[in-house]
């Protein structure tokens, strides 16, 4: 396939088919301006119109405090839904002067000779971690600059975690290699300017959705269909434990209640108007009262632990093929 001409800066001058590591100027361009595109980009709980959904997150989380009980049963939620804008977008670009072996002389790229070259270097950066990429992690990583564009939460009675959604939005560009573009004001070639090369991003991304590359999903573990590989770091949902707990402790008040027993006491006989002595044996009866004492002894109750449990995991995944 043919690659993209440069000028040779030789002796005498010339025009010579650029190597990929030449592309990266090229491509670094693209990228640039596909981070900043609303094609191919990420948001989290937000569809500003015709995202495509790419998974959710739940965190759920316990009301209350450590120690609370009878512990409620009940447990809030918070949904993180992540949608990726596939649409199409419209082309409208020069592509670069090739070499063509049939005509033996150059001529305007086709859509195809831009595919198989500027392309494919472009996704190979990108999806190394390069310029435009995404990755969901706790911070930054390492080189260039990380924006972020949403946060994550892990909501717990006993402190929150969060990540976050990371896109690198700047790098440090390559040594400048500009393809050859035909000017028809000039009905000419010339060096193409940045501006021109980052009109290439709207054929770029219409490449990707063209070829199942450069989508995200946020689960659990990867799609199905297709090869997905992690970017960035496991995020999970956790909760404070609910579980029975045994107390011991004292208890002071009156109770109020039948007493049927023996009861042992002396007896003052009467008869008539005379007192004949006292008696002294035993009365089996009931008896209606309320003693006033302490209990001590044992329950058990639903009870909110320090401890947590894992509920549930998300990372992002990224499509390469």
């Amino acid at each position: 396939m043919a690659r993209p001409l440069k000028v040779n800066n030789t002796s005498p001058k010339s025009l010579k088919e650029m190597t990929d590591a030449e592309m990266n100027y090229i491509a670094n361009r693209i990228l640039g301006a596909y981070q900043s595109d609303v094609l191919g980009a990420i948001t989290v709980n937000s569809n500003p119109g015709g995202y495509t959904s790419i998974g959710s997150f739940v965190d759920t989380a316990r009301p209350g405090s450590v120690g609370d009980h009878p512990a409620s049963s009940t447990i809030n939620s918070t949904s993180y839904d992540f949608r990726q804008n596939l649409q199409a977008g419209s082309e409208g670009h020069a592509g670069p002067m090739v070499w063509d072996a049939a005509l033996d002389g150059i001529q305007q790229g086709s859509s195809a000779e831009l595919d198989a070259d500027i392309n494919r270097r472009a996704f190979e950066i990108m999806s190394a971690g390069g310029l435009a990429s995404y990755v969901l992690q706790t911070s930054a990583p390492a080189g260039g600059v990380w924006t972020t564009r949403a946060t994550i939460t892990d909501s717990s009675i006993s402190g929150n975690a969060t990540t976050k959604l990371w896109q690198k939005t700047s790098e440090t560009a390559p040594t400048a290699v500009r393809p050859l573009l035909w000017n028809t004001g000039l009905n000419g070639i010339k060096e193409a300017t940045d501006a021109e090369l980052a009109l290439l991003v709207k054929q770029y991304h219409n490449w990707l959705m063209a070829n199942n590359k450069g989508l995200y999903y946020a689960s659990a573990s990867a799609p199905g269909t297709g090869t997905w590989v992690q970017v960035g770091s496991v995020f999970t949902d956790t909760r404070q434990q609910r579980t029975n707990q045994n107390y011991t402790g004292n208890y002071s008040g009156a109770y109020a209640g039948n007493y049927t027993g023996t009861y042992a006491g002396t007896y003052v006989v009467y008869y008539g108007s005379g007192r004949y002595g006292y008696f002294t044996g035993y009365y089996t009866g009931p008896y209606t009262g309320y003693y006033t004492g302490s209990y001590s002894g044992t329950y058990t109750g639903a009870t909110i632990q320090a401890a947590k449990e894992n509920v549930s995991t998300i990372k992002l995944w990224l499509r390469t093929a």
